[in-house]
C-alpha cells in the first residue's frame, strides 16, 4: 500500500470515529415517536405469535412497507437490550459506510479526492440519521437499490445475459447465478423497507439504457426490470390511497435546499426554501452536471458513467416524489439526495481522469469545493444540531424513567405513538438501562398473592405459583404487598432477577376491578430471557 492511500485509509477511519463519537454524545437511549410502531408490534408478536402481523402486503406503517427493518430492528435489541443508540451503531451507521465504500470502489484507487464521500455520507448535518433509531427504514430502501446497482454494475460490461448452450433467448440454468437476476430481488427487499426503494427499478432500467449493452439485451433487460417493477407496485400499493401528489414550481427550490442541506446542514423541517447558501449549493451542484452530461456525451463515453448517473436519477426521483406529496422538507429527508451527490462526485472524478477539457477539470474542482463543504455540516452537526436534539432526548428520557411511578405526566411532545404501560414493563423485563439501574436497598418482604396471566386483556385470572414457565408466550406476573408502600420490588426465579413497578390505575382495573386502592405491582417476563431456569419466584428486595 503507497504512503497516500494509508494516509487516505488513515482519515477515513478517523472521519468513521468522529460519526461514532457524534452518536456517542448525543444518541438517545429509547425509542421516539415511529420507533415506538416497531414496540408495539414486538409487545403483539410476544403475546400472539408471527401470525399476529398478518400478510407481508398489510404489514406497514402509512404508506411504508418495513417488514425488513422490523426483523432487522427486533433481532438487534433483543441482543443490546432496546437500547435505541447501540441499534442505530451496529445497524444505520453500516449501512451508510456500506454505501461510502460502492461509491468509493467505483471510483478506483482510494487518494484523497474520495474522501470528500466519506465526509458527505457519514455527515452529522443530516443529524436524524445517526439520532433516531426509525431513520433506518429509510437508509435500507436508499441502501439496498445502490447495493443492486453495484451488483448490475459489476457484471459483463458486454451483456446482461451472456450466451446460454440451453435457452436461445439467454436464460439458463448457468444464468442464476448471474448478477442481473439478483438485482429484482434486492431492490423488493429495499421496497418491503420504505416505499422509496421502489424506485430502484426505474434506476436499473435507466442504467440498463445508458450502458453499452446489445440491444436486445437492453430491451430484455428493461422489460424484465419494469415488470418486476409493476408487480411489486402492484401487490403492495395498487388498490389503496397513496397520498396526493401536487406538482407545483415549489418542487424546484426544495430539491435546491435539500442538495445544499444535505451538505452544510438543515434544520428539523424546512418550509421556506429561502437560504441563499443552501439554493446556492444546489443550483452549482445541477449546472455542473448539466456540464459533465455535454463532456461526457461530446466524448462519447456516456455509457461508462451509467453507475454515477443512475446514482443521480435514484436521488432526484426520491426527494421529487417526497417534494411533491408535502409542503416541508424534513431532516429525515435529507439522505434521500444523498444517492445523486455522491453520484455526481464521483463521476466528476472519473470524468477529471479521462477529459482533459477545460469544463471537464472545472467541474471536478467545483464538485470537490462543493463536496468538501461538508465540513461545515459537521460543524453544525456538533455545535447546533446534535446539543439540540440531545436536550429533546432529555426530555423523553425523564418522561419515560418516570413514567412507571406517574403514568400520567404529560410527555414533552405529542407524537401519536409513544411509551405505553405494557412497553415501560417490557423495557424493565429486558434490563434497558434506563430502568435497570434503579434498584439499590435491599429489604426482604412478604406479598399476599401472585396473580399470572398471558394477555394484555385478560379474561380470567390464576391464583397460582407456576414452577415451569410456559415456551413463547409472554407472561405478566403481577402482585399485591401485604406492607408498607414502595415504588419498586426485585424478585428471583433461579438466579435471574426480575423487577416489578408500582401498577397505576391505567392497568390496576384489569387486575382486580375493585382494588383501585389496593398496593398492586407488575412486571413483564419473557420465557426466552429466562432461558432453561426454573424454581418458585423469591421476593429479595424493595425500594421505598
Amino acid at each position: 500500500m503507497k504512503h497516500g492511500e494509508k494516509y487516505t485509509l488513515g482519515v477515513i477511519v478517523l472521519i468513521i470515529a468522529g460519526s461514532v463519537l457524534f452518536q456517542h454524545l448525543y444518541g438517545p437511549t429509547i425509542p421516539l415517536t415511529d420507533e415506538w410502531y416497531h414496540i408495539e408490534w414486538i409487545n403483539i408478536v410476544e403475546v400472539a405469535g408471527l401470525e399476529s402481523l398478518g400478510s407481508i402486503r398489510e404489514f406497514r406503517y402509512l404508506d411504508h412497507h418495513v417488514i425488513v427493518p422490523f426483523f432487522l430492528y427486533w433481532g438487534i435489541m433483543e441482543l443490546c437490550g432496546y437500547n435505541s443508540g447501540i441499534l442505530i451503531l451496529v445497524l444505520t451507521t453500516p449501512l451508510f459506510i456500506t454505501q461510502t465504500i460502492l461509491y468509493s470502489q467505483w471510483v478506483g484507487k482510494y487518494d484523497w479526492k474520495i474522501i470528500s464521500i466519506f465526509i458527505l455520507v457519514l455527515s452529522p448535518a443530516r443529524y436524524m440519521e445517526f439520532l433516531w433509531g426509525w431513520q433506518h427504514t429509510i437508509t435500507l430502501s436508499i441502501t439496498l437499490p445502490v447495493i443492486a446497482l453495484a451488483v448490475l454494475d459489476s457484471g459483463n460490461a458486454k451483456g446482461i445475459l451472456p450466451k446460454s448452450p440451453i435457452f436461445n433467448l439467454g436464460i439458463g440454468i448457468r444464468q442464476l447465478y448471474h448478477p442481473f437476476l439478483f438485482v429484482p430481488g434486492i431492490i423488493l427487499l429495499g421496497t418491503l423497507s420504505s416505499a422509496g426503494g421502489l424506485f430502484g427499478f426505474l434506476a436499473i432500467a435507466g442504467y440498463i439504457f445508458i450502458k453499452n449493452y446489445t440491444l436486445p439485451n437492453k430491451i430484455i433487460g428493461i422489460a424484465f426490470t419494469l415488470a418486476s417493477g409493476m408487480a411489486t407496485y402492484l401487490w403492495l400499493f395498487a388498490g389503496r390511497d397513496n397520498g396526493e401528489y401536487n406538482f407545483t414550481l415549489k418542487i424546484i427550490p426544495m430539491i435546491l435546499c435539500a442538495l445544499g442541506g444535505a451538505i452544510i446542514g438543515n434544520p428539523d423541517a424546512d418550509y421556506q426554501f429561502n437560504n441563499p447558501l443552501r439554493l446556492a449549493i444546489g443550483a452549482i451542484f445541477c449546472l455542473v452536471m448539466l456540464v459533465m452530461a455535454y463532456r461526457s456525451w461530446k466524448s462519447r463515453s456516456v455509457s461508462e458513467y451509467a453507475f454515477p448517473i443512475a446514482l443521480i436519477a435514484l436521488g432526484f426521483m426520491l426527494i421529487g416524489v417526497i417534494s411533491l406529496s408535502r409542503p416541508y422538507l424534513g431532516n429525515w429527508h435529507l439522505q434521500h439526495i444523498l444517492p445523486t451527490i455522491c453520484g455526481a462526485t464521483i463521476w466528476s472524478i472519473s470524468l477529471r481522469k479521462k477529459d482533459q477539457n477545460i469544463l471537464s477539470i472545472g467541474s471536478f474542482w467545483t464538485m470537490m469545493i462543493l463536496s468538501w463543504m461538508g465540513v461545515i455540516g459537521w460543524y453544525r452537526g456538533f455545535t447546533e444540531w446534535g446539543p439540540d436534539y440531545a436536550a429533546y432526548i432529555a426530555k423523553h428520557e425523564a418522561h419515560m424513567t418516570a413514567y412507571l411511578i406517574n403514568p400520567y405526566a404529560k410527555p414533552p411532545t405529542q407524537s401519536g405513538v409513544g411509551i405505553r404501560m405494557q412497553s415501560a414493563l417490557m423495557f424493565a423485563a429486558h434490563k434497558h438501562p434506563i430502568y435497570h439501574e434503579r434498584i439499590s436497598k435491599y429489604y426482604p418482604s412478604e406479598f399476599e398473592l401472585l396473580q399470572i396471566y398471558e394477555n394484555f386483556e385478560p379474561q380470567g385470572l390464576s391464583y397460582i405459583i407456576k414452577e415451569k414457565i410456559e415456551e413463547r408466550k409472554l407472561i405478566w406476573l403481577v402482585v399485591k404487598k401485604s406492607d408498607t408502600p414502595a415504588t419498586i420490588i426485585k424478585g428471583k426465579i433461579g438466579d435471574k432477577e426480575i423487577l416489578f413497578w408500582n401498577l397505576h390505575r391505567e392497568l390496576l382495573l384489569r387486575t382486580d376491578p375493585n382494588g383501585e386502592n389496593a398496593d398492586y405491582f407488575a412486571t413483564m417476563l419473557y420465557p426466552r430471557l429466562l432461558g432453561n431456569t426454573k424454581g418458585k419466584l423469591q421476593f429479595i428486595d424493595v425500594r421505598n
